[in-house]
């Protein structure tokens, strides 16, 4: 819904949301599953139970399983620009990104699979005579619906019983 950059963009003009890169770590690990969904792996309580648990072994197997180019198409097709590396450390996000590319393309889970497109503003005018905003054109299913349940899923099992249960 918003975004802020830092603190204070006066004293210290940085965007950190946009302009600073970091590995998003095990935040890219649902890129990995869902890459090995599409490439036909089933669902099976072990996927879910390494899923919770944000287990590296497992998720290095699906990465090779489908594909290292098929994750990383995966997680660009849901909005990750930055470039990515094509190595099995792929598969525990140790390429970077800004936070914005990531809540983009995790916005895709939230949304049932379809692409989110952030925007922005510089400011806004007053008095109602411009146009500030305008809905964004209808949106772009990335994710099959089925697969997305079971992303879902997946993410329902972390939160419950996994690494999200803190939360």
């Amino acid at each position: 819904v918003a975004m802020t950059g830092g603190r204070d963009f006066g004293a210290r003009p940085l965007n950190h949301a946009v302009a600073t890169r970091r590995q998003p770590a095990s935040a890219f690990k649902p890129f990995v599953y869902l890459a090995a969904l599409e490439a036909g792996k089933k669902m099976t309580g072990k996927m879910n139970d390494a899923f919770a648990q944000s287990l590296n072994p497992y998720a290095v197997q699906l990465a090779d399983l489908a594909g290292l180019e098929a994750v990383a198409q995966t997680a660009k097709r849901l909005g990750i620009a930055s470039p990515l590396r094509r190595d099995r450390s792929l598969a525990l996000g140790t390429s970077e990104t800004s936070l914005l590319e990531l809540t983009t393309a995790y916005a895709a889970f939230a949304s049932g699979g379809f692409k989110a497109k952030p925007y922005g503003y510089h400011g806004a005018l007053s008095h109602g005579r411009d146009l500030v905003w305008r809905m964004p054109a209808g949106p772009k299913r990335v994710v099959a619906k089925d697969t997305m349940k079971t992303m879902h899923r997946l993410f329902r099992n972390a939160v419950d019983n996994g690494t999200g249960a803190a939360a």
